[in-house]
């Protein structure tokens, strides 16, 4: 009775701990968060290029900001693999999506490539790619949080955590670079735009729209 009662405590002591894992208010943030990344992803073919990078400019920040924030669990005591989801031709259809928005400014060349040790070259990459790559490791995640069966729910998250420093993190990092290349390209081409605008609406300083500063230096 003693050694069932104690079996009994030490369980309960591990569920507390379980819990205080999957639903600290980081993971829950973190989860969150993952969830308008995948939507972002997944709606992509419904954006302009613009606004898809506008959008994405403000996500993926973020969901590298909560993914720091995530608490480290104890992976010593954990057992068994996350389960994957996110199919091969889930995969694609995400990158060739986002390829297909992107277009021509798709590729990018990385410097944090490891092939990068054995060439002087900046590697070419894609944001496409690195996109989809972050988001077959949180799509798994939030279909295994989705099942709300706690163990696995601890397990993926753990996984998930450890890919952020592996590799996700990296490309979440490199295609913020790269998106951000491309947001300030349009700022500028929109301040140029604005710019020829005015000129054109304006001749040796007169102001074409208005005929009476024409009028007045005739007259």
């Amino acid at each position: 009775m003693i050694n069932a009662a104690f079996t009994l405590s030490l369980q309960q002591i591990r569920k507390i701990e379980m819990e205080k894992i999957i639903y600290d208010k980081n993971s829950i943030e973190f989860i969150t968060v993952g969830v308008e990344y995948c939507s972002l992803l997944e709606n992509a073919s419904g954006y302009s290029k613009s606004e898809f990078v506008r959008k994405a400019v403000i996500v993926l920040p973020l969901l590298y900001l909560k993914a720091t924030l995530l608490p480290k669990d104890n992976e010593e005591e954990l057992q068994g693999y996350a389960e994957e989801f996110v199919t091969e031709t889930e995969y694609e259809m995400i990158r060739s999506v986002i390829a297909s928005v992107l277009a021509e400014d798709d590729d990018y060349l990385e410097t944090f490539h490891p092939d990068m040790n054995y060439s002087d070259a900046p590697i070419a990459a894609y944001i496409s790619e690195d996109l989809a790559d972050v988001y077959q490791d949180i799509k798994n995640l939030a279909y295994i949080y989705s099942t709300r069966q706690e163990e696995a729910m601890r397990i993926a998250l753990a996984d998930c955590r450890r890919s952020f420093y592996e590799f996700w993190g990296q490309k979440l990092v490199n295609s913020m670079g790269a998106i951000h290349a491309l947001l300030a390209q349009a700022d500028i081409e929109e301040d140029d735009s604005r710019e020829h605008d005015e000129n054109e609406n304006s001749s040796f300083g007169y102001d074409l729209t208005n005929n009476s500063d024409i009028e007045d230096e005739i007259f």
